[in-house]
């Protein structure tokens, strides 16, 4: 069945969104909850190589978080949306679903889809680099098990290999991977401002995107980990919530 990993920094808001879950009856066994610095969460996720069908991407205007490299500074979705989404489409499963809302009065609906594709094309580099490490790592693992190579000369062909490309994987391939085609939009248009002149639902936006299924050969891919497992990197940090 369907199962979650909900992430969010306010322990409040993790409490309000599984009393949400028991109120509809859904049993939150299934579901993972963590309060828990989102920047820092994804980039944990991606590193693990951690994928999902649908990741949706919902964040407060402005809000405290620490950067991947333990930084802490201000988030604001109208100056850092493209970071966030840079995390999140990683976590999307080829051929899986990107949502991204946004709710921010002074944050014009065009230049904030921008800044979502900003994000996600942010992402290619990142890729590239990783997937031509683990390309290098692959060679190296199986050239260690050779009884005729010893240390330096194993690392003179590493060397002339990477010279040479061998460890290389194309711009296009990794372009093609990651492209994300937006399939959906929208503007909420019920009014459920906190005053009577705040008409809200003019600024809350929803865009989805689906990844594209490619998969180039060539590419070493690490498996997906059982997350929501007891056993898993992320279970194993579960936060207990009373129920």
């Amino acid at each position: 069945g369907l199962q979650t990993l909900n992430l969010d920094p306010s322990a409040p808001a993790t409490e309000i969104a599984i009393k949400n879950f028991e109120n509809n009856k859904i049993d939150i066994g299934k579901h993972k909850f963590q309060s828990k610095d989102v920047f820092a969460s994804m980039a944990a996720l991606d590193n693990i190589n951690a994928q999902f069908d649908v990741v949706v991407v919902d964040p407060p205007t402005v809000s405290r978080v620490r950067r991947p490299d333990g930084k802490l500074f201000t988030f604001s979705t109208i100056s850092n949306y493209d970071e966030l989404t840079s995390l999140a489409a990683p976590l999307v499963a080829p051929g899986g679903f990107l949502v991204t809302f946004v709710n921010t009065r002074t944050l014009d609906a065009e230049k904030w889809e921008k800044d979502v594709q900003k994000g996600i094309t942010s992402i290619v580099d990142r890729k590239k680099e990783l997937f031509e490490f683990l390309n290098f790592a692959e060679t190296r693992k199986k050239l260690r098990k050779r009884p005729d190579l010893r240390k330096k000369p194993r690392d003179r062909l590493l060397r002339q290999m990477a010279t040479e490309g061998k460890f290389e994987v194309t711009r296009e391939d990794i372009e093609k991977m990651y492209s994300f085609a937006k399939i959906d939009q929208w503007t909420q248009d019920v009014d459920f401002g906190w005053h009577e002149s705040d008409r809200a639902g003019q600024y809350l936006h929803g865009l989805v995107f689906q990844r594209s299924s490619y998969l180039p050969n060539g590419i070493k891919i690490p498996p997906s980990p059982p997350l929501l497992t007891e056993t898993s990197p992320v279970a194993k940090k579960q936060k207990k919530h009373p129920s």
